[in-house]
Formats: C-alpha cells, structure tokens, sequence
C-alpha cells in the first residue's frame, strides 16, 4: 500500500500538469525518503515557478549535503519568488555546512542572487561572514547592502557598528531601517540611533 502511494506521488511529481505537479512538492515535503528528495531536487529545475519555489520550501525540510547544494544551486533562478523561497529554505534549514557555498555565491554578477545568498547566511551566524558582508555593505545594489546589514546585524560583533553606523544615511529606507534594527543593542551606536529619531521615513524613526 505504501509502495503504491510513493509510486503515485512520483508519478504527479511528473504530471503534465504543472498545478499537479506543484500540489505533488507540497506532499513530497513530507516524505523524509530519499526517494521524495530526489524527487524536490528535480522540481528545481521544473519549467514552472510555483513548481519550483514549492520545491525549494518542500527541501528546506529534508536534511542532507545533496538537498543543501541543490538549493545554493538555485540561488540564480530567473524568478525572484523562487530565489525568495530559496533563500528562505537555506536560512531555515541552518546548515554551516553550506556556508563555503553560499559565500562563493557573494562575488556573483547577479545582485538577487548575493542578496539571496546573505539573506542565507543570516541565521548561521557564521563569524567567517563577517568580512564579506562589510564588504558587501558598499554593493552598489540596496537589497545586498540591506541583507549584509542583517548578516552583521545577527553577529552582534561589536566591532561592526560604526561601519553599520555610515549606512544611517544610506539612499535606501529599507537600508536605514535595518541599520537601525542593527544596532538597537549597541550602546556605542547612540549617536547614529538619535540620529535615526530625524530620519525622513517615519519606519525608520
């Protein structure tokens, strides 16, 4: 019986039907098999986007070094939902295991995918992300400047608030708003927070 249920849910896993095979990721995310592994890591590479950013979250559940590379992979899909749901699946996941692959992932050409790639690193709190996500705090792209702030934002190092401090003032709101998240627990980081208090976007007072 059980057999019979994994051989049907494979074969809508492969249905013609992209709501189908969307629906079959949904249930795949709950078979620890890795039989239903395999079957997520190949909706990664589904014609379909609501396929594929179903596969992303249905493999933020499975453990393995196979499941995390494939989403890290994943991290250049041409849909911001998928890359969305990619990065939130790697960030769940919590894995340091993957932490060398997402920062080779940092010097690539294409912004949503370093941004995809800190917002990854966010709960690994790895300390060797630090460096990068300085550095990334002057991309020219405010959504990699606004998660390298969350990545050292989450390292809590002491060492970072005044350079966190300089993007007070970041053309970016949603930049200024992390800055000020960032820093809320820093004592040394009092003048940029009352600085904050005159900030134009009333989010980022």
């Amino acid at each position: 019986m059980f057999d019979a249920f994994d051989a049907a849910l494979a074969a809508r896993a492969r249905h013609a039907d992209p709501g189908i095979r969307r629906v079959a990721m949904i249930a795949l995310a709950e078979q620890p098999e890795p039989q239903a592994t395999a079957l997520l890591i190949a909706g990664l590479r589904d014609s379909d986007d609501a396929v594929r950013a179903e596969a992303a979250r249905g493999l933020g559940d499975h453990e393995g070094t196979d499941a995390a590379l494939a989403l890290v992979d994943a991290l250049d899909d041409p849909s911001q939902a998928v890359r969305d749901a990619v990065a939130a699946a790697l960030a769940d996941r919590g894995d340091p295991a993957i932490g060398a692959a997402l920062l080779a992932r940092l010097s690539h050409a294409d912004a949503f995918v370093r941004a995809g790639a800190l917002r990854a690193m966010r709960d690994l709190a790895l300390t060797e992300a630090g460096a990068p996500a300085v550095t990334a705090l002057t991309d020219t792209a405010p959504e990699v400047r606004l998660q390298a702030v969350c990545v050292l934002g989450y390292l809590r190092d002491a060492a970072n608030v005044p350079v966190l401090a300089r993007l007070a003032t970041d053309p970016s709101a949603a930049v200024r708003r992390a800055v000020m998240a960032a820093l809320v627990r820093n004592a040394e980081a009092v003048p940029a927070l009352l600085g904050g208090l005159a900030d134009a976007d009333w989010q980022v007072r």
